[in-house]
Order: structure tokens, then C-alpha cells, then sequence
């Protein structure tokens, strides 16, 4: 699945424009600013460190902070080790659903915000789309009862909380 990123990379990157620019067009704010050639990928270097993958003109990549290759070497290391890479929050969604087959997503209002800009992504790597729904929501409130004393309205809670002061002293 990483491999179809880095080889569709020109694709994905126009996927996420029109996504951006479609979202930023209807006023909505996007949860994820991506730059044009900016992989939805990170390299882990030997130290453990997530580096991101930028896509060069001349059909290379860099490291920010540092460093450089070819795509070729690259998807030799992805042979190598897999672990290498690491797909960024854009990409997760695509790569797990093609791992996974997943045919409904359940997601919470954060997960919505950024998944709106993702879902670009399916398309651009020939993955099928899960259907999305929002997870079900509700607010409990705290029971309360409101007594009426001279006239004015209380809360029972307020008027217990007395009764049990004047009780101790």
C-alpha cells in the first residue's frame, strides 16, 4: 500500500489539492495544511526519527531536516524494511483500509474534520472507499430538582448542602 503512494505520488498530490481546494472553497477550515509535494508519508531514520518525505522536481526526494535519495531507492528500502516508512494522518485511513477492508467508518467529530480532507486519497491509490457515518452521540445532565422557597426558586442540592451544614455546627 505504501509503495502505491510513493508510485502514484503525483496523483496523491493532486488529490489533495483538489480536496483543499474544494474544502476551502466551500469556507471550511482544514484540519491538516499539506504543502504541494509533500509526501502523506514519513521516512524512520536509524535513530527512530519520523522524517518527512518531500517530493523533489527531478523525480527524487528529500528529508526535511536533511537528507535526500531517488524514488527507486527508496521503494527498495520500503522492500527491505517496511518499517521504514510510515504513513502520515492523511494517508492512515487509506492504507488501513486497504489492509483491513473496511466497509463503514464510525467517526467521532475530530476524525470527520480531517477524514473530509483524506478521502481524496482512495481514489488516487485504487482503494474502495468505506462508507462513513457519525458515531452516535449523547450529553447526560445532572438531575436536579428545584424547590421554591419565599417565593424564589432553589436547587435542592444547594438547599441539602445547607441543611447538612447547620446540622454540624
Amino acid at each position: 500500500m505504501l509503495r502505491r503512494l510513493i508510485e502514484g505520488r503525483r496523483k496523491v498530490d493532486a488529490a489533495l489539492e483538489s480536496a483543499e481546494a474544494e474544502l476551502d472553497g466551500r469556507g471550511v477550515r482544514l484540519p491538516v495544511r499539506s504543502r504541494r509535494g509533500e509526501a502523506p508519508l514519513f521516512l524512520i531514520d536509524d535513530a527512530g526519527e519520523r522524517r518527512r518525505v518531500v517530493w523533489t522536481e527531478n523525480g527524487g526526494y528529500r528529508l526535511r531536516g536533511g537528507g535526500a535519495g531517488e524514488v527507486g531507492a527508496l521503494l527498495e528500502g520500503l522492500d527491505r524494511q517496511p518499517r521504514s516508512l510510515s504513513p502520515g494522518v492523511l494517508a492512515r485511513p487509506v492504507v488501513q483500509d486497504a489492509v483491513f477492508g473496511t466497509a463503514l467508518q464510525i467517526l467521532g467529530p475530530g476524525e470527520l474534520a480531517y477524514m473530509t480532507q483524506a478521502r481524496s486519497l482512495y481514489g488516487a491509490v485504487d482503494v474502495p472507499a468505506p462508507a462513513t457515518s457519525s458515531a452516535p452521540r449523547a450529553r447526560s445532565w445532572k438531575p436536579q430538582s428545584t424547590i421554591w422557597r419565599r417565593g424564589r426558586p432553589r436547587s435542592t442540592s444547594r438547599w441539602e448542602s445547607r441543611g447538612r451544614r447547620r446540622e454540624r455546627t
